[in-house]
C-alpha cells in the first residue's frame, strides 16, 4: 500500500474536541483576567462622579456650600448638586436634573480658603470615603 499523507477522519474529530474544550476556557479566562483589571461598578461611579465634580469646579468662579449641596457659579451657568434621599443630582441653572450618583448615605461638604473638601459615604462593605481638593483654576487632589 502507498504511504497517505492525508488526515484521517479520527485525527479531524480529535482535533476538533480539542478546540471545543480549549476555547471556551480561553473566552472564561479572558473574561476574569478583564474582570480582574476593572474598577467595581461603586467605586467607578463614585470616581467619576468627583472628576466631573472637580472638572466643573475648576471651571467655576465661586463655589458656596450648604447642607448637602454644592452650587457652582460661572458667568454662563451655575450647576448645583444636591444630595437628595439615597443619590446625588445634579441641576444646571435650577432647571430639571439628571442623577449624578445613586446610594449615596452622605454627602458633606465644606470650603475650607479656595479649596473644597467632599465627603461622599456609599454602601460598601467599608464606607468609602474620598476628599478631593477642588480649586477653581487649579485641579488638586
Amino acid at each position: 500500500m502507498k504511504e497517505q499523507t492525508g488526515t484521517t477522519l479520527i485525527e479531524l474529530c480529535i482535533a476538533l474536541s480539542l478546540l471545543l474544550v480549549i476555547a471556551p476556557l480561553l473566552v472564561f479566562g479572558s473574561r476574569v483576567l478583564m474582570d480582574a483589571f476593572d474598577t467595581p461598578g461603586m467605586e467607578r461611579d463614585v470616581h467619576v462622579f468627583l472628576q466631573e465634580l472637580r472638572d466643573e469646579a475648576a471651571a467655576s468662579e465661586r463655589i458656596t456650600t450648604a447642607d448637602g449641596q454644592i452650587v457652582l457659579h460661572s458667568s454662563e451657568r451655575t450647576i448645583m448638586y444636591e444630595h437628595r434621599s439615597d443619590r446625588i443630582i445634579r441641576r444646571v441653572d435650577y432647571a430639571g436634573f439628571e442623577v449624578a450618583l445613586l446610594d449615596v448615605k452622605q454627602m458633606q461638604a465644606r470650603e475650607e480658603g479656595k479649596n473644597l473638601n467632599v465627603r461622599v459615604l456609599v454602601p460598601e462593605a467599608v464606607d468609602v470615603i474620598l476628599y478631593p481638593r477642588l480649586v477653581p483654576g487649579e485641579v488638586q487632589f
